[in-house]
């Protein structure tokens, strides 16, 4: 046994899955920390978030980092994936944190399908007038259904 644990420390693949139930991630060394912001930034953007996010690892404060260094890899990813599941449900200081931006109003996710009222919201925000030929209430529902899919950027 510890063979095992000692090559899949050593990098061999087939012992980390056997020893700890996954391959470490890529830049990720060990499964208990400390971690690489490298390691942290892999596991971070495997789980959706974004380094224009908040709480991107590159942005934390040492206390974040050391907080996330007493974790193993397995509870990383369940702290970065919970992150993501709050920002997609609405939690505009998550969607911060994650994906470095604050819906707009009527929006509740990053990567979409965007609602009708979402689509009007950034419209107005970013300028545009009703008037205007691409205004998301008067689109065809191709031309809609191609702007609901896309990311909030």
């Amino acid at each position: 046994m510890e063979d095992v644990k000692s090559a899949a420390v050593g990098g061999n693949a087939d012992h980390q899955l056997n020893c700890y139930g996954l391959v470490f991630p890529e830049n990720c060394d060990s499964h208990s920390g400390p971690h690489s912001v490298e390691c942290l930034t892999t596991v971070w953007e495997s789980k959706g978030c974004l380094g224009e996010g908040t709480k991107a690892p590159v942005k934390l404060k040492p206390s974040e980092k050391q907080a996330l260094d007493s974790l193993n890899l397995d509870d990383v990813a369940n702290n970065f994936e919970t992150t993501r599941a709050e920002a997609d449900g609405g939690d505009k200081d998550k969607g911060a944190q994650c994906y470095g931006l604050a819906f707009p109003e009527n929006c509740d996710s990053y990567n979409g399908p965007h609602t009708i009222n979402c689509l009007i919201t950034i419209w107005e925000e970013v300028g545009c007038k009703v008037k205007g030929l691409k205004y998301p209430g008067d689109l065809t529902s191709a031309e809609l259904n191609s702007l609901k899919n896309l990311d909030l950027r």
